[in-house]
């Protein structure tokens, strides 16, 4: 079992690395983020190239495509849960005012959008499923604003943040949209105007943000035939194994460790708030799927569930935040599962100096430094793994 000094000595190292870079860096997929690469490059394929090309080099290549280091904003967002949760935990006033910061920078970092408030990647993106700017607006990035959001307001009961939340929410539903596929199912598109791209595990985030704001605030304010309707989705979408793809897509069909890990930590929010939508043989499926085929009887989380590299470190934060709150809930067979885990964060990703290294493969590591995508994902991840020893 970790050593509980070592892991808050290890917590508290991590969140100085992040602040002594003044939360700014590169981004695995900032390949696009430079101004005559959007404006000159069109072709959807070649621009999927250069990120995929950006982001898996070993040398970093962002000097020479005249890209720089920004603070992205789910560096904010994350730390704005981070260091509300710090508060809460140990009550001192230098959380609490770096807690208001971040809130500040949030807000200001919002996208323009006619309707309700919203947060998206700050920079160009594309992918099989998207072609977005940088002011482009999406469901994941508003969720995990949203949820920083109220865990701000658990440290401040300033029931303004409520508005805020309830923005957010118009947002959702009058400017990204519900689609009806039943009378039963519905689902949330990711980006504006997507009709066809049902992505399971952030509508499994939608749905538990929804529930936490209507527990956190203690009224209806997300209809629960509308929140039902979603959890229907990720019930009527998991594979008979217990797992889910990525999309109900042709070209969306893979199973990987992370994405997994976002739906089985919804549902075990969920079923912590409420126990009325009966999700619980669904989390058992899927996180005996999870813990047998996404991560090793070493404790090595799995990117994919068919082969074990790389070894990449959002997957393994998600790895080490899943597995905690599974412990935490439902309980594991094997309770050295998590500290293996652990263990092989260390040993694979850590850099002494007090960073988490994007990927280990096979051959080499790539030691490139990303705070949205590996820092602190591994902070919230060791917050919660910390909170486990705890219990």
């Amino acid at each position: 079992m970790a050593d509980k000094k070592q892991l808050k000595e290890i917590l508290d190292k991590s969140i100085k690395y992040l602040e002594d870079k003044e939360y700014s860096s590169y981004d695995v997929y900032d390949g696009l983020n430079n101004p005559l690469i959007t404006k000159y490059i069109k072709n959807l394929l070649l621009r999927r190239v250069i990120i995929q090309i950006n982001a898996k080099s070993p040398i970093n290549l962002r000097g020479t495509l005249g890209i720089s280091p920004i603070i992205h904003t789910k560096t904010i967002s994350d730390m704005l849960s981070v260091y509300s949760k710090l508060f809460l935990e140990y009550k001192e006033p230098e959380y609490l005012e770096k807690a208001e910061k971040m809130f500040n920078l949030l807000l200001q970092r919002a996208t323009k959008t006619q309707i309700g408030k919203s947060w998206g990647l700050n920079f160009p993106y594309t992918s099989r499923f998207v072609n977005s700017g940088s002011e482009t607006p999406n469901l994941y990035n508003t969720i995990n604003s949203a949820n920083a959001i109220i865990d701000y307001y658990t440290i401040t009961s300033d029931l303004k943040l409520k508005t805020y939340i309830i923005e957010i929410f118009k947002f959702i539903f009058d400017f990204l949209g519900v689609i009806n596929e039943s009378e039963e199912v519905s689902w949330i598109r990711y980006y504006p105007k997507q009709e066809s791209t049902p992505v399971a595990n952030v509508n499994a985030m939608a749905a538990a943000l929804f529930v936490r704001a209507n527990s956190i605030f203690k009224e209806e304010i997300v209809n629960e035939d509308l929140i039902q309707k979603l959890i229907n989705f990720i019930v009527k979408y998991q594979n008979p194994d217990g797992s889910w793809y990525y999309s109900t897509l042709k070209n969306g069909k893979w199973i990987d460790g992370f994405h997994t890990g976002f739906i089985l930590e919804s549902l075990v929010q969920i079923n912590s708030l409420s126990s009325k939508y009966n999700i619980d043989k669904v989390l058992l499926k899927g996180a005996s799927f999870y813990i047998n085929n996404l991560i090793t009887k070493e404790g090595v989380p799995k990117y994919f569930n068919n082969k074990l590299y790389p070894i990449e470190s959002q997957n393994c934060a998600q790895a080490l935040l899943t597995l905690s709150l599974l412990n935490q809930t439902i309980g594991m067979k094997d309770k050295s599962l998590l500290d293996k885990t652990f263990n092989s964060i260390l040993s694979n990703l850590y850099d002494q100096r007090g960073y988490f290294y994007h990927t280990k493969n096979s051959i080499f590591t790539n030691k490139h430094y990303y705070a949205r995508w590996s820092q602190t994902p591994m902070i919230i991840s060791i917050l919660h793994y910390l909170k486990n020893l705890n219990r």
